[in-house]
């Protein structure tokens, strides 16, 4: 029904030469100047990638901020390019990641797959025997699970934050959790979550800022911090993770 929907408002819009939802308009510029990397702005009918890794486009096209990508050159990474793009404000977000896709397509002329692979991890699991939480891990409001009745907005108390040092979530799963710290690439691999906690929670974790999977310290202060506040643990594993890989990719040519 979901790929249906989809499929019907995308014969709204643009299209390109393989029916593929494309941007009204779209600029792609390398950019020489510095200043924050993947300094994204974003408004209803518009996105500005200004200074952006191709690596990160790609991994909006995916929708996953976590995404393994393999085959890719360096430059992906090394090299910054500013892009913008308009398109109609009501358009979806999974439309605009087939529209993002897309313009990979027609102006890097990226050739992909995804595949499953066999990976190191980290397990999420109860860290305590008597399988009580931490004292920052609490039940959240059940009303924040769609569909919300009655409401046509997102509670505030439902939403959720993460950066450099901290996670605050105001209701979600644990499969939620696991695939947010996946996203923020906190503790160096993919995490999946194997509490067999059932139901919506309220997080609050505080870590050492800066971590990164190139230094073992920081990682090893967010393991303290989930199991002193959340009464959970991160434990070494082998699971199949998708996988992106890039079959063909070029540097654009410039506008």
């Amino acid at each position: 029904m979901i790929r249906l929907t989809l499929l019907a408002i995308a014969g709204l819009l643009a299209m390109g030469a393989d029916g593929a939802p494309t941007f009204d308009v779209s600029s792609v510029k390398r950019n020489t100047q510095g200043g924050p990397a993947n300094n994204w702005q974003m408004s209803p009918g518009q996105r500005d990638f200004r200074n952006s890794q191709i690596r990160a486009l790609i991994r909006a096209a995916w929708s996953d901020n976590g995404l393994r990508i393999e085959g890719a050159p360096d430059w992906i990474v090394t090299e910054r390019y500013d892009v913008l793009a308009k398109f109609p404000a009501d358009t979806p977000p999974a439309v605009v990641e087939l529209m993002i896709r897309e313009l990979l397509r027609d102006r890097f002329q990226l050739a992909a797959h995804l595949e499953m692979r066999q990976a190191p991890i980290f397990a999420l699991m109860l860290a305590r025997e008597d399988r009580m939480p931490g004292p920052r891990l609490r039940p959240g409001l059940k009303e924040c699970v769609p569909p919300w009745p009655g409401r046509t907005t997102t509670p505030p108390e439902c939403g959720r934050g993460a950066g450099s040092g901290f996670v605050q979530v105001g209701a979600d799963t644990m499969a939620a959790f696991a695939h947010l710290l996946t996203e923020m690439q906190a503790a160096g691999r993919p995490v999946k979550d194997r509490t067999d906690l059932s139901g919506i929670f309220k997080i609050d974790l505080e870590f050492a800022p800066d971590t990164g999977a190139a230094q073992p310290d920081a990682a090893a202060s967010l393991f303290t911090a989930l199991r002193e506040q959340l009464g959970l643990k991160l434990e070494p594993a082998r699971d199949d993770v998708p996988v992106l890989v890039v079959d063909h990719i070029e540097r654009p040519n410039p506008d």
